[in-house]
């Protein structure tokens, strides 16, 4: 029998997999495939399939790409980037929909170090699999605007990269501190 916390994480996961479909269909659609691969959409699925699969893991790292990520975002629409209603919801209501499963399961120990390796692997998959124009994860260039403060790519990119690592490393504390104790029957090992 499936207790009311667990059917929960999964109808957030469910809610959270909607997100990404409906961000990456719209995507697709406008013919930008490669967009599908930004790590925020991507959190949206680890959220979602994470939640459906009862992997507090996964859905930690989903929240901690989001925790990192939705303030660059924000920023870029600031800035003028595009705003769609599918993008609010894969960065502010899977974060949502992410850090609710997480209160039920509790944050797993190392989550960060997992969501650091597994990003270095999606901008090396970036990297490869989508044109240099579409800018995937900021892996070819500085964002637009920004060139003037960072006027090498590879120190603004090494920048990014210990910034997500430190990011992941102060969300995965916080989260043990504030939710409750991994360790449940739900816990990833």
């Amino acid at each position: 029998m499936v207790n009311q916390a667990s059917a929960r994480s999964r109808l957030f996961g469910l809610v959270s997999l909607g997100f990404f479909a409906a961000h990456a269909g719209r995507h697709l659609l406008a013919g930008r495939a490669p967009d599908v691969l930004w790590m925020c959409t991507l959190a949206a699925l680890l959220v979602g399939l994470g939640g459906i699969a009862r992997r507090p893991r996964v859905v930690a790292i989903g929240v901690s790409w989001l925790v990192f990520g939705a303030p660059l975002w924000l920023l870029d629409v600031c800035g003028g980037g595009e705003l769609f209603v599918t993008s609010i919801l894969t960065h502010l209501g899977s974060l949502g929909l992410g850090l609710g499963i997480l209160f039920r399961t509790g944050y797993p120990r190392r989550s960060y170090l997992r969501a650091f390796l597994l990003s270095l692997a999606v901008l090396g998959l970036s990297r490869l699999a989508t044109p240099a124009a579409a800018n995937v994860n900021l892996v070819f260039r500085v964002p637009s605007g920004w060139e003037g403060t960072f006027p090498s790519h590879a120190r603004y990119l090494a920048l990014l990269v210990s910034a997500s690592l430190a990011t992941f490393l102060l969300v995965e504390l916080l989260a043990r501190r504030m939710l409750p104790k991994a360790g449940g029957p739900n816990a990833d090992p």
